[in-house]
């Protein structure tokens, strides 16, 4: 007997192999953005299982412009490599770790994405990530 698939595409959707949070019509989303804007940087606030990264790292290479920054406290041990991602590990909202990802950014263009957060939280992060954003 054929083993049936047991997964939601909403839920548990992939990007090679690295699991993500994000729906697929998110995904779709944000490559449109991408196209459309060209940021230099994307700020990846709140990495996961860092499957986010790599699927945005994916479309700047695409795109052949763009690097992502992708910022938290990862989910798995070990992070897959992609030349276009910086990882910076920590909590987003600490201002070292904000001040780390804004000397990674520098003067260039950026676009923030984040990860679902308590009011509080991404209050926060939103607070904390403003100026990096024209």
């Amino acid at each position: 007997m054929a083993t049936q698939l047991k997964r939601s595409y909403c839920t548990d959707a992939t990007w090679l192999g690295r699991r993500h949070q994000k729906s697929p019509i998110d995904l779709f989303t944000y490559q449109e953005i991408l196209h459309e804007v060209r940021p230099d940087w994307i700020v990846d606030v709140g990495t996961g299982g860092g499957g986010r990264a790599l699927f945005l790292a994916s479309v700047c290479d695409l795109l052949g412009h763009g690097r992502v920054v992708s910022v938290g406290e990862p989910s798995d041990a070990v992070l897959r490599e992609h030349p276009r991602v910086d990882w910076v590990v920590g909590d987003p909202a600490v201002p070292e770790t904000v001040a780390r990802v804004g000397e990674l950014v520098g003067d260039g263009s950026a676009l923030v994405v984040m990860s679902l957060a308590a009011k509080r939280v991404a209050l926060a992060r939103f607070e904390a990530y403003q100026s990096l954003v024209p």
